[in-house]
């Protein structure tokens, strides 16, 4: 790949990344704008991928209506008449393979397919009512797990595994398609599988590039490349970057800052920690304890971070954007986070608007904590359901299967560099550090948890912990009965 290519990609995307940002933060995700390579490559070998059931079978002379109740415009279906329709469009070779193959799908399966913005509240209402009555109104759903689990946890979601063959590719090589496992021996929560899949959601740590290296501290991912990266390490580095750089008696550069239910989250994974990652409650474990242990500290024993915002009342996006003024060296981001603030010059239009660079690391490991099987990604993003009682749930399966499944099986071009052009292109202005950050957030999010404390309706008062008012013992006691609660009635 070229950083030439990439440029030119580059002038000729008209979208910008839509961040979808639900609940207290946790699940932001973005619709990846239709880019491709020019130059395919004509040897890869193409993985038969289509869903393994007998499509003419399930064909009948019967027009079919198949419906996806979403919550925003996605393309294509039948409803588009040409490639531009989509105000995305750059002329690429990506956008003419997803339109092309709607017509295939239709031909395939005598049907036609429709998404259908139902709003997000309106998603929900449809799923917990007219599925609920025996009548759904669409055939297939997006959904968040926060109402997604719930729908399959009471059998409002059909078991795929009551459906389709056991050679099925959700249950095999799953190339294309795979199920969340909630432990019930059942498959009924879909995700797509494709690197932006992967990526989508995760937050590294992100460093100031120019700020380490003034201070002469070594690259923090040759540490975690040595296994050195540890939360000890970590404090020594926000310890020697906390400075007062003016000389006026006050600090005005940090070691740290980040959304709290960010910094908890990724702390918590990064000690082997969970807090409602099954039936029984885990806030109250040593692990978890230690992460809540390490903010207090940050905050209150090592003045390491930046003075959290109480006041706004926008904390997510004022500690998000802090580290732009250039005075923070470690924080936590995401790609969403990077191309809302429009921190580098991805498409052409706003110019690179950061004097520093930004780098992706691991977050360091706590003592309780293993570099080899900690979480980095909660699970979030894209999933889907086919509703209990719909009609023929294999045919509609295969159609979900089948638009997903626009790369004909060629993986080459589904994950290609240039298909996933913004997932670089936001991170960084240097096409090496493109490439690396990237591959950060490849690591991080391909190790995903399953994990519910943001999804549990609770609201975590962190200000007393983050204060130095409230312990981490006394903040565990708060809240996990709640939490247990909450997973009874959840899980039912």
């Amino acid at each position: 790949m070229m950083m030439n290519k990439k440029k030119a990609i580059a002038l000729g995307l008209a979208t910008v990344m839509t961040a979808t940002a639900v609940g207290c933060g946790s699940s932001e995700q973005a619709s990846t704008p239709d880019t491709t390579k020019t130059e395919q490559s004509t040897t890869a070998e193409k993985a038969d991928t289509s869903a393994d059931t007998d499509k003419s079978a399930s064909a009948s002379d019967e027009m079919r209506t198949i419906t996806i109740g979403s919550w925003w415009t996605q393309y294509y279906d039948s409803s588009h008449e040409s490639v531009e329709d989509d105000p995305s469009y750059s002329g690429l070779d990506v956008a003419h393979l997803k339109f092309d193959n709607v017509a295939a799908i239709e031909d395939r399966y005598n049907c036609e397919f429709y998404w259908q913005n139902l709003t997000y509240a309106g998603t929900m209402e449809s799923i917990n009512n007219s599925i609920l009555a025996g009548d759904p109104d669409c055939d297939i759903y997006l959904v968040e797990l926060s109402f997604g689990i719930p729908a399959a946890l009471n059998g409002l979601a059909t078991d795929l595994k009551t459906v389709l063959p056991a050679d099925n590719d959700l249950f095999t090589t799953q190339q294309n398609i795979k199920y969340l496992d909630l432990g019930d021996g059942k498959a009924c929560i879909l995700k797509r599988v494709e690197a932006a899949s992967t990526v989508e959601a995760t937050y590294p740590l992100a460093f100031n590039k120019q700020m380490l290296e003034d201070n002469n501290l070594e690259d923090p991912r040759e540490l975690y490349a040595r296994g050195e990266w540890t939360w000890d390490k970590f404090i020594e580095y926000c310890q020697k970057l906390t400075q007062d750089t003016d000389g006026d008696g006050q600090i005005d550069q940090y070691g740290y800052c980040g959304f709290i239910s960010e910094t908890f989250e990724q702390l918590m994974m990064s000690n082997g920690g969970n807090v409602a990652s099954g039936t029984k409650e885990e806030l109250s474990s040593t692990e978890t304890g230690e992460a809540l242990q390490m903010i207090s500290d940050m905050y209150n024993t090592y003045n390491v971070c930046f003075p959290y915002d109480f006041e706004s009342g926008d904390d997510s996006t004022t500690m998000r954007g802090q580290y732009r003024e250039g005075n923070i060296g470690f924080f936590p981001c995401a790609a969403w986070i990077a191309g809302d603030k429009a921190d580098y010059d991805y498409n052409g239009a706003n110019g690179t608007t950061l004097s520093f660079d930004t780098v992706y690391v691991q977050w360091p490991v706590g003592p309780h904590g293993n570099q080899e099987t900690n979480a980095g990604k909660v699970s979030a993003g894209e999933f889907y359901i086919i509703p209990a009682g719909v009609e023929d749930p294999e045919k509609v399966y295969n159609v979900l299967y089948d638009m997903w499944n626009w790369y004909d099986g060629d993986t080459s071009v589904r994950d290609d560099e240039e298909t996933l052009f913004w997932w670089y292109a936001v991170t960084a202005k240097d096409e090496t550090l493109q490439n690396e950050n990237f591959d950060v957030m490849f690591d991080v999010g391909s190790r995903e948890t399953f994990e519910l404390w943001n999804s549990l309706g609770i609201s975590y008062d962190f200000s007393g912990l983050i204060k130095g008012e409230v312990t981490p013992a006394q903040f565990q006691e708060t809240y996990k009965n709640q939490i247990q609660d909450a997973l009874d009635a959840y899980f039912g």
